[in-house]
């Protein structure tokens, strides 16, 4: 339980350090912890009757979530030159202090559902819920196309740690379609950063407000 804690709470630090930061290679160490993260909680929650279970859990979270994306996008940013989200909507401060907002939130959001659900693993549910806030925050409050994809893949972490907050054992179907729809969408949206850099020279959604219907 203690372990469970302690990987909670560095799952919250890994938010604020987003926050605080420009850097779009913290991003993505962020990024790959918090799949690191993911893994060791799900081999601690999920139920070990199932063999087929736990090893798409660590395929989905070890291999895709900690190595793959983020070896993927940092593949994209380097192709692109991109290196820092250089104008936020809002200053660093602003956002850390919305992140730590989102993360009361959530964990008032999850109390509550606990005293109805009693099966609702609290600082689990909580968590998801904050990581679900805070990518949505990332994807509204920054310019970068690629910023935005990593807000996707936050928003996506959160969403599974909802399946291991709301039971034991992971809803495989469930937690599969999400990862699938995660990895379709991270790889066209690569393509995208592409497309719009050829068009654009840069990659910043600021353009983009120009097209007409």
């Amino acid at each position: 339980m203690k372990i469970e804690i302690l990987l909670s709470l560095l799952l919250l630090l890994t938010l604020l350090r987003i926050a605080i930061s420009s850097r779009l290679e913290v991003y993505l160490k962020m990024l790959s912890f918090q799949g690191l993260l993911l893994c060791c909680l799900s081999l601690m929650i999920v139920e070990h009757g199932s063999t087929f279970t736990m090893i798409v859990a660590i395929i989905e979270t070890l291999l895709l979530k900690a190595i793959f994306v983020p070896y993927y996008l940092k593949k994209v940013i380097i192709q692109h030159h991109v290196k820092r989200e250089a104008e936020p909507y809002l200053p660093n401060l602003f956002s850390l202090l919305i992140v730590i907002g989102c993360i009361i939130i959530g964990m008032i959001g999850a109390y509550h559902l606990q005293i109805a659900i009693k099966e609702i693993k609290m600082l689990i549910f909580g968590v998801g819920i904050t990581l679900i806030l805070c990518g949505m925050f990332i994807i509204l409050s920054r310019k970068k196309l690629i910023t935005h994809v990593m807000g996707f893949c936050i928003m996506e972490n959160g969403i599974f740690l909802l399946t291991l907050g709301i039971a034991h054992e992971l809803p495989l179907m469930v937690s599969l379609g999400v990862a699938l729809d995660a990895f379709i969408w991270v790889l066209l949206s690569g393509i995208l950063v592409k497309l719009i850099r050829i068009e654009f020279k840069d990659n910043s959604i600021e353009q983009l407000k120009d097209l007409r219907y």
